[in-house]
This record gives structure tokens, C-alpha cells and sequence, in this order.
């Protein structure tokens, strides 16, 4: 896939809102890229996915279930987006964008690595008529990121090409097994460190809704094991910074 802009979504089990998911990746521009990853899905995800078929969006099926969104949507980097300048964007499946949310990332990106931006969460009810918004924020890097809030919030992504230097083992604990629940965050993690406080541009505007009530997300059903990620990326060594791609 050789777009200049890539959006990056991982599914599972997720049919009632890929649809939704799919129209607001490809409402984008049309030189912006899509790649669905099904991760064993055992719903209609893939079937409902496959009728938006069309030469922006690439789907990968998954087989069998890896349950860590970060490691497929950092293999589908390495082996299916083509341009090392390529901007890549992560949208969950159960989450959308706004219709100008690729472009206002452009517009503002610059000659930087990584970008963050806010968040719509909650649901709009008669009453509750606005959305609550969800502040990213970069972290202080003049002490240990790992040791810090999570706060590097969607719409979020990075240039191919720093991802493309991630070591696949930093997806892994001490004891080889694959970290699942909580895999943003060694991914992130390790670009953030890479690129400094200087490469990454935090977009001061809402471009996401982040679907708060999903009943499968982590933090209803994976709540320990995302937890225990969050505490072991404490103690993992840090990247070291570097000054070109």
C-alpha cells in the first residue's frame, strides 16, 4: 500500500460499529490509506468489513486470535505500507473519525514524527446534549515517560519509518509471553523515546470519538492484565533518543 497517509485498524468482534468505523477512515482524503487487521473475529465483523471493499482499504484476516492490537498494527506497517514517509494514524474499530480529522493532522504536522490530539467520549443524550472531551497531552520528558499518566490519546499516530524501528521483542514480558491488553503503550512508549519531545506535535483540537461503551474493552474485561502492563513498562529501559529517520 503506497499512500502518504495510512490509517491503521484492528477488529474484533466488532459489528456493531466497523461500519461505522470503516466510512469515517474513507470519508478522509483520497490519497489516505486504509488497513483493517481482523483478529479472529467469531461475529460478522469481516463479512460487514469486506462490503467497503474497494482499493483504499487492504484487509488482513487473522486466523487465529493474537489478542495485541499494537504488534498487528505494527506488522501491518513493516510489511504493507510502502512508503517510509508514510504518516500512520490508529483508529480502534469501535471508535471513529470526524470528517476532517486527517486533514487538520496534515495541516499541522509538520517536519514531526508523532502526533496526538483530543477526544469526544460518552454518549449525547437529552440530558447530557455535548460530548465530554478527553485532553492528550505530550509527556515530561525530563523524567521517565514509562512512569507517567498515560495521556498520549487518540487520534494518534507516527511516521512509518520510527515505527519501523521498534524492536518487535519490546511486544513481549521478560518471560517471552505476548503482551495484549495495554500494547499501545509499549508501542508508543518506545517511538516517544525515539523521536523526543522536539518531533512529536500535539494537535490542540477534537479529530476522535472514543467509544466508552463498548462492553469488550480492556479496561472492562482485560482490566488486570492491562494494569500489570502499565506496571512492568515501569521497569523496562528506555529507548535511546535519536536525531534522524
Amino acid at each position: 500500500m503506497d499512500y502518504p497517509f495510512v490509517l491503521i485498524c484492528c477488529a474484533f468482534n466488532a459489528e456493531q460499529y466497523i461500519s461505522h468505523c470503516i466510512k469515517s477512515c474513507l470519508q478522509q482524503a483520497d490519497d489516505v490509506g486504509v488497513i483493517l487487521i481482523d483478529d479472529g473475529s467469531r461475529d460478522a465483523t469481516l463479512r460487514i468489513a469486506e462490503q467497503y471493499s474497494c482499493n483504499r482499504l487492504k484487509i488482513v484476516k487473522n486466523e487465529i486470535r493474537t489478542g495485541s492490537a499494537a504488534l498487528n498494527q505494527y506488522n501491518a506497517v513493516k510489511t504493507i505500507v510502502k512508503d517510509p514517509e508514510a504518516i500512520c494514524g490508529i483508529v480502534d474499530a469501535d471508535d471513529f473519525l470526524y470528517w476532517f480529522s486527517v486533514q487538520t493532522v496534515r495541516e499541522q504536522i509538520g517536519d514531526n514524527w508523532m502526533f496526538c490530539s483530543n477526544n469526544h467520549y460518552g454518549l449525547k443524550t437529552r440530558l447530557s446534549p455535548e460530548y465530554s472531551v478527553n485532553r492528550s497531552c505530550i509527556p515530561d520528558f525530563s523524567t521517565n515517560i514509562r512512569r507517567q499518566p498515560w495521556k498520549f490519546e487518540h487520534f494518534r499516530g507516527f511516521k512509518k519509518k520510527l515505527s519501523d524501528k521498534v524492536k518487535q521483542s519490546s511486544f513481549y514480558y521478560d518471560n517471552g509471553s505476548l503482551i495484549r491488553a495495554g500494547s499501545d503503550l509499549p508501542y508508543f512508549y518506545s517511538m516517544m523515546e525515539m523521536a523526543g519531545p522536539e518531533r512529536i506535535k500535539h494537535v490542540d483540537e477534537v479529530l476522535y470519538y472514543y467509544n466508552m461503551q463498548n462492553p469488550i474493552n480492556d479496561f472492562r474485561v482485560n482490566l488486570s492484565e492491562q494494569s500489570k502492563c502499565k506496571v512492568y513498562q515501569k521497569g523496562v529501559d528506555p529507548y535511546d533518543k535519536i536525531e534522524m529517520l
